[in-house]
């Protein structure tokens, strides 16, 4: 990261909105993707709390606060546990985060 910003309430939601209708040519969704592939290859698929995936999802509609719930779980990253629990306190305060290739963008809905 190059630059953090903190946006003014109700500002992140326009980022949000580029991202989910593909017109922000410029910003990267490797992060999102890179987490998700680490995750996925950490995953036993045939756990039996595999069945609550979605259901911890659906508490936040945010994959990010879901992989914080469910970090226990993920194979050898157990001492790692703290790592996506910054991202959980922005969350439960009522921020947002959103990546480009050289920002990240904090604000409020």
């Amino acid at each position: 990261m190059k630059e953090v910003v903190v946006l003014k309430q109700g500002e992140i939601g326009k980022l949000e909105e580029e991202a989910l209708h593909g017109t922000d040519e410029e910003h990267s969704e490797a992060i999102y993707e890179a987490l998700g592939e680490l995750l996925s290859s950490r995953s036993d698929y045939n756990e039996t709390i595999e069945i609550l995936n979605e259901a911890y999802y659906s508490i936040a509609c945010d994959y990010w606060v879901a992989y914080y719930l469910q970090w226990p779980r993920y194979q050898g990253l157990q001492d790692m546990e703290a790592c996506l629990y910054p991202y959980f306190e922005l969350y439960r305060y009522g921020y947002n985060l959103h990546w480009t290739q050289n920002v990240l963008f904090i604000g409020k809905r």
